[in-house]
Order: C-alpha cells, then sequence, then structure tokens
C-alpha cells in the first residue's frame, strides 16, 4: 500500500469519526436540552408573623406530626420491600434504545452526502453496515416504545407524532437495510436515507419534549 493510499484511508475515517462525533453532539443537546445546574430560584414575599399556639393547638400539631412520620416510614418500609417488577426492566427500557438508530441514520445519511462527489467502495460498504445496524436499532426501538406504553393510543400531540413516526422509521429503515444490501444503485437508498435522517432528527427532539417538557430546547 503506497503513503498516499494510507493518507487517503486515514482523511476518509478522519471525516468518518467527525460525522459520528458532530451527530453524537446533536444527539445529547436534543436528548437533554437547556439544563441549567446548580441553579435555584426563590419566591420572595412578605414574612407573616408567627403567633405562639395554644397548649390544645401544640398537642393536636405534635399528634399530626407523629401520624405524618408514621406514614413516611411506612411508604419508606414499603418501598424497600416492594423492588420493581421483572416486567418493568422490558417496559422502561425503551428510553436506552433509541440513541443507537438515530446516531447511526444521521452518521450514514452524513456520510454517504460525502460519498456523492469522493464515489468510494469503502464508504458507500460503511455506509450500508450503518443502515442495516440502524435499521435492527430502529425495530428494536419501537418494539420496545410499543411494550412501553402498550396498546395505549392515546397522549398529546407529541406524543402521537412520536407514536407513529418511530413506528415508521422501523419500516423505512428495514426497507432501506434491503436497499443497502442488494446489488444495484443506490438512488432509492439515498432516498430512504434522507427520510429517516430527517425523521430521526425530528423523533430526538419530539422524544426531549416528552422527556424534558414542552420547548426544552427553548424555542
Amino acid at each position: 500500500m503506497s503513503l498516499r493510499q494510507i493518507r487517503r484511508i486515514t482523511l476518509d475515517w478522519l471525516l468518518v469519526l467527525a460525522c459520528i462525533s458532530a451527530a453524537a453532539a446533536g444527539s445529547v443537546a436534543m436528548a437533554h436540552g437547556t439544563e441549567k445546574h446548580g441553579e435555584e430560584t426563590k419566591a420572595a414575599g412578605p414574612e407573616m408573623p408567627v403567633m405562639p399556639a395554644t397548649g390544645a393547638e401544640a398537642m393536636e400539631h405534635s399528634a399530626m406530626s407523629e401520624q405524618e412520620m408514621a406514614g413516611h416510614g411506612e411508604a419508606i418500609i414499603t418501598a424497600v420491600e416492594e423492588p420493581a417488577s421483572k416486567g418493568a426492566f422490558w417496559a422502561n427500557i425503551h428510553p436506552a434504545t433509541v440513541h443507537f438508530p438515530i446516531a447511526l441514520f444521521i452518521v450514514a445519511g452524513m456520510v454517504e452526502a460525502l460519498n456523492l462527489s469522493r464515489r468510494r467502495e469503502r464508504l458507500s460498504a460503511a455506509v450500508d453496515v450503518m443502515v442495516v445496524a440502524g435499521a435492527a436499532g430502529a425495530v428494536i426501538a419501537a418494539t420496545f416504545g410499543w411494550v412501553h406504553t402498550g396498546l395505549w393510543l392515546g397522549g398529546d400531540a407529541a406524543m402521537q407524532w412520536h407514536r407513529w413516526i418511530g413506528t415508521s422509521l422501523a419500516f423505512i429503515g428495514a426497507l432501506a437495510a434491503w436497499l443497502a444490501i442488494r446489488d444495484g444503485g443506490r438512488t432509492g437508498l439515498r432516498i430512504a436515507l434522507l427520510i429517516l435522517v430527517a425523521g430521526a432528527a425530528v423523533q430526538g427532539y419530539l422524544g426531549g419534549e416528552i422527556s424534558h417538557g414542552v420547548g426544552h430546547l427553548g424555542f
């Protein structure tokens, strides 16, 4: 292998790593929004004078405090004695599965766009691998999404869009995976990738809206 080929391969991998880093940074920002740690707000208001309690009121307050403490103690004991059920793992693993297909589809789209001008087999092979892996991840994420909610079809607009875009991405991802592994042109794969990249970006934003609240990115 010549020095020129080594340099070309090194440059290709650096470009791929740069795309992965950019997609990862965008995924983290989209998932966590504009969180501010360590800032606390206090509501200011005029202080009200404290009136001394009578003997009867003091005894009643003491009895109520003992009952509240007993209730809190029972709640803590119940929480310790009743661990999460075995099915809770499968019902709550959905958030851990969504980041992989989002990142894989976005990076695959970026590398395929780069490959439009370079037209190198190594880049095409890398895109094909990422598309197949992203499709598998999308199917897994969509499946666990339905496991998480069950057959419940309610929710606000963000939940509705999140549910059906995620389901659609699983089917489109499977189609893109088939287009990636078959012999032939890449036009169909590129169209599918364009849809997947846009859908993955929107899906990540909607997931943040559901997890962190409306307007979590500040717009």
